[in-house]
């Protein structure tokens, strides 16, 4: 017979067993292993860098095509993304544009999934705060606070209680 109908019991328990669970040792290589033609997607005129499930796609935007390259590339990663049935989390995706603000036309919208990316003025990677000029005064300020506040904690362990 051919399998045109609905997956049995035994079919569905096979999927479900084929799946990785979280926290193997083999996870993370066989996730790289996966994901490793991603690069090739883009070609030369992009360049990517990932660590883990982030990826991290730029270009110097020196003049107008350079935006439609950028915005071809979302589009091949999100073609690449329904082809090997990974999920693109659009809404944990976003734009950091860098460069000088009082020059408006070097700034421009993206779209992956015909969701409008978020333009923020900073962001995370890796832990670090970096904002739009390379600078680290959010970053300082965030260490700062959390530096405080452990240190209040220890504060309030060997605090006296006479």
């Amino acid at each position: 017979m051919s399998g045109g109908g609905p997956a049995t019991d035994s079919q569905q328990k096979s999927a479900e067993q084929a799946t990785l669970p979280q926290g193997s040792v083999l996870g993370p290589l066989l996730f790289l292993v996966y994901i490793n033609d991603l690069v090739e997607v883009f070609g030369d005129f992009l360049t990517v860098k990932s660590f883990a499930d982030d990826i991290k796609i730029y270009v110097v935007i020196d003049n107008d095509s350079k935006v439609a390259v950028l915005q071809d590339g979302l589009v091949k990663l999100q073609i690449w993304s329904e082809r090997w049935q990974l999920n693109l989390s659009s809404h944990k995706c976003s734009v950091l544009q860098m460069g000088n603000k009082e020059n408006n036309s070097g700034y421009h919208s993206y779209n992956v999934n015909n969701v409008q990316l978020i333009d923020n003025t900073a962001t995370v990677d890796l832990g670090v705060i970096i904002d739009c000029k390379l600078r680290f005064d959010k970053h300082i300020a965030n260490i700062v606070s959390k530096a405080h506040s452990r240190a209040a904690l220890i504060r309030r362990c060997f605090k006296s209680r006479e």
